[in-house]
């Protein structure tokens, strides 16, 4: 009896191919993505479908049953995997915006002055302890209910101070950042885990490299001629511990060619000196840049 009900349930499920679905239903009944251009209005706009044919089988999509190139009721997504009331009213983008378009204008002085930065590292933990000062807005309860993990309190005052939520990392140990072990760990653990590589070329398969040396270097000179701005390319290497950890061993910063330089490249490595030692945190820091950037413009994209 049990067979058969579950059989029935796949059947349901899985789907057949027809008819439009609601909301309510949880039919995992895939499709091609045939929706990406607009077609109806000008041939110039029609895109590529893509999924279901060989030479493009991947990525599909849940099938809605709506009209090709016509969108009509919105994304399906099965209730099983849909945002619950909460999450949703969490993510809102109508509400959202609505807060981030009084709210902007009192941080964009203060968050996104390109030029302010910070002028030492310690000045980051005031964004923690000390919080950042505002015009005073009512729209920063709402800010605070829908971003709950960004900002940590807001308090009334002369000023209004807005506090961030200090990251969970940095609540264990406030100077997990400085050493290697975090530093492996983030590369697994962190924005983009999908960027390292084996090195293959050794036998006991113990070594890793985290390699953006050919993919940035055409973008350094770029990059540098923006105020205030520094790039290099990079490639990291690891050691796989006994203890199954990464250790960094290397990091190699190349600024390539210009018609006023010549090329510039240097290997840093664990220090115990004082000028070494934080050659060696920047050096670090650069590397993680790259990654996390590599992560939103490639990987995420």
């Amino acid at each position: 009896g049990l067979q058969k009900l579950r059989k029935k349930e796949l059947e349901i499920l899985r789907g057949n191919g027809t008819g439009e679905r609601k909301k309510f239903e949880r039919i995992y009944d895939y499709d091609t993505y045939n929706d990406l251009g607009n077609p109806d209005k000008s041939p110039s706009l029609a895109r590529p479908v893509l999924g279901g044919s060989e030479a493009m089988p991947y990525p599909r999509r849940c099938r809605s049953g709506h009209p090709q190139s016509e969108q009509k009721g919105g994304v399906y997504v099965p209730r099983d995997e849909n945002f619950s009331e909460v999450k949703q009213v969490t993510f809102s983008a109508k509400t959202l915006r609505s807060v981030l378009h009084a709210l902007v204008p009192s941080l964009q002085t203060v968050l996104v002055d390109a030029k302010l930065g910070f002028p030492y590292f310690t000045a980051i933990d005031s964004l923690f302890d000390e919080g950042v000062p505002l015009p005073k807005q009512d729209v920063f309860h709402a800010f605070r209910t829908i971003v709950p993990r960004l900002v940590k309190a807001v308090t009334q005052g002369a000023h209004n101070i807005l506090q961030f939520e200090v990251p969970e990392m940095l609540e264990r140990d406030k100077f997990s950042w400085f050493r290697d072990e975090e530093f492996g760990r983030q590369t697994l653990a962190g924005l983009n885990p999908l960027s390292i590589q084996l090195v293959t070329a050794l036998e006991k398969k113990k070594l890793f490299i985290l390699d953006y040396h050919d993919l940035f270097l055409p973008y350094v000179h770029k990059i540098r001629e923006l105020e205030d701005t520094t790039m290099y390319a990079s490639r990291t290497v690891f050691f796989l511990t006994p203890d199954d950890t990464l250790r960094p061993l290397a990091i190699e910063l190349t600024r390539p060619a210009s018609p006023t330089k010549p090329q510039w490249k240097q290997v840093f490595s664990p220090a115990w000196d004082a000028t070494g030692a934080w050659l060696w945190k920047l050096a670090k820091a650069h590397a993680l840049a790259h990654d996390s950037g590599y992560h939103q413009l490639v990987s995420h994209w």
